[in-house]
This record gives C-alpha cells, sequence and structure tokens, in this order.
C-alpha cells in the first residue's frame, strides 16, 4: 500500500482481503506505471522488503505489471500459518 502511494503515481488503488481454499489473500492493485518501470524485476529494494516480510510469516508474493499500466501485488497466507 506504501508503495502504491508513495510511487506508483496512482489515482486508485484496490485492496481486497478474502479467502481461497481456507488459505488468507490480500492483494492491492493500482493504476499506476507499473513496478518495474525503473527496476529490473525481482532486483528493487522494494520488491526484496516485500519478499522479506513475506517470508517471515511463511507467505507466498506474487507481483505481476498489469496490461493497462499498474501493479497487483498478492501475498497468499497459507492456512496453516494463518491463526
Amino acid at each position: 500500500m506504501n508503495n502504491a502511494a508513495r510511487h506508483s503515481g496512482a489515482d486508485q488503488v484496490d485492496i481486497r482481503f478474502s479467502r481461497d481454499n481456507g488459505d488468507h489473500l490480500v492483494r492491492v492493485a493500482d493504476n499506476g506505471r507499473g513496478f518495474f518501470h525503473s527496476e529490473r524485476p525481482g532486483r528493487g529494494l522494494g520488491h526484496q522488503i516485500m519478499q522479506q516480510r513475506a517470508d517471515l510469516i511463511h507467505a507466498d508474493l506474487a507481483i505481476q505489471q498489469n496490461d493497462k499500466g499498474g501493479t497487483t501485488v498478492q501475498c497468499r497466507i497459507k492456512n496453516r500459518y494463518a491463526s
């Protein structure tokens, strides 16, 4: 959320909390210029910090650049760790 607000240039951010097969999902999507506009995928400090935080809670992190601009970040916390 912080990255979307500070760096994306987005004027819309969509935040969703949901469950899928017992897992907890957190999804943040924006319509900004995209996460990878100025850095190589997986190499930027922002991505590294998000991945470290996901690892701490045994979560899977997925970052996608949207076709029409913007970025979607999804964090999946496995049911066995969600308590």
